[in-house]
């Protein structure tokens, strides 16, 4: 779900660009606090020796969730891969 929360997030970004997709982009890692979805890069710095393979299920779940919403991007009429 971070994964997605993340995509999502950035999607946005780079259809509304500007402010409005910094805001929006803010909203999707707030997201992430506030129902403690478990993000890589927030996860790595903390992990315990013997939690290594937890951290390569959330990396794995991550990925996941940001290539469902890739998929969806790139099927989007709007004009994403040149604001890329």
């Amino acid at each position: 779900m971070a994964g997605i929360c993340i995509a999502v997030a950035g999607f946005g970004y780079l259809a509304l660009g500007g402010i409005a997709g910094a805001v929006l982009f803010n909203c999707g890692l707030l997201a992430v606090v506030a129902y403690k979805l478990k993000l890589f890069t927030g996860t790595a710095g903390f992990i315990i020796k013997g939690e290594l393979g937890q951290l390569g299920l959330i990396l794995l779940g991550n990925i996941i969730g940001c290539l469902l919403v890739a998929l969806l991007a790139r099927v989007s009429p709007l004009p994403l891969q040149e604001a890329a």
